[in-house]
């Protein structure tokens, strides 16, 4: 069925310390009617062994999000400048039985970290280039509305080099620094024969430490 929200904002923006501090913050309110949901059911075959899985979307009975958001930049220098972001998040279901026959009512709705936040730090070399060092994260979270499997929370460390001559701007990058393991996705059914297909944990990770160059020309 068609999900409804009504949703309700409200924010600032200001500039402080002599206009070298941007500030944004806002806090928010949604609540959801007939809450849409992914799910997935695990059909034993017939004839077996094994199951088909179906993926679909449902509606739950009703839901609400509420939050506080934040954005930051503080030119230190001419040449040096911070930016930060946090967001914090509270979620649930009001009225929720799922696929399985169990009542989710009261429990956080998936992919929804209760907080996330991004830092970062960029120094400018004159008009020549610049350095920057970023890290990330977010807190753990239900990876499906048809199962508890959680994820762990994780903080991630970027950098990135950029040289600008005349036309051409070249930038140097390394995602996820120090190679860190984390799950973005995770299912919870039985695919093991080894074990009679009892019901297993899988997850799908994340990028591993990943690096690259990009040239830009401008004409």
């Amino acid at each position: 069925d068609t999900e409804y929200q009504w949703a309700y904002e409200a924010g600032i923006k200001n500039l402080l310390m002599n206009d070298t501090l941007q500030l944004r913050a806002a806090v928010f309110y949604v609540a959801r009617e007939n809450q849409q949901v992914k799910n997935s059911l695990a059909v034993p075959k017939n004839p077996g062994p094994g199951f088909d899985f179906i993926d679909y979307i449902g509606n739950a009975a009703n839901g609400n999000n509420y939050g506080i958001e934040i954005e930051s930049l503080w030119q230190l220098t001419d040449r040096f400048s911070i930016t930060a972001s946090m967001g914090w998040l509270q979620t649930e279901f009001d009225d929720y039985i799922n696929n399985n026959n169990v009542d989710l009512s009261g429990r956080e709705q998936s992919h929804a970290p209760s907080y996330q936040f991004a830092l970062s730090g960029r120094y400018d070399f004159n008009s020549w280039g610049y350095v920057q060092i970023s890290s990330e994260g977010k807190d753990g979270f239900y990876f499906s509305d048809s199962h508890n499997e959680e994820s762990t929370s994780f903080e991630l460390f970027n950098a990135q080099v950029g040289v600008e001559l005349q036309n051409w701007t070249t930038t140097f990058w390394v995602k996820n620094l120090t190679n860190e393991d984390y799950a973005v996705r995770g299912f919870n059914f039985g695919n093991d024969p080894r074990n009679n297909y009892q019901t297993d944990t899988y997850t799908q990770l994340g990028s591993p430490r990943t690096f690259g160059i990009n040239t830009r020309y401008s004409f």
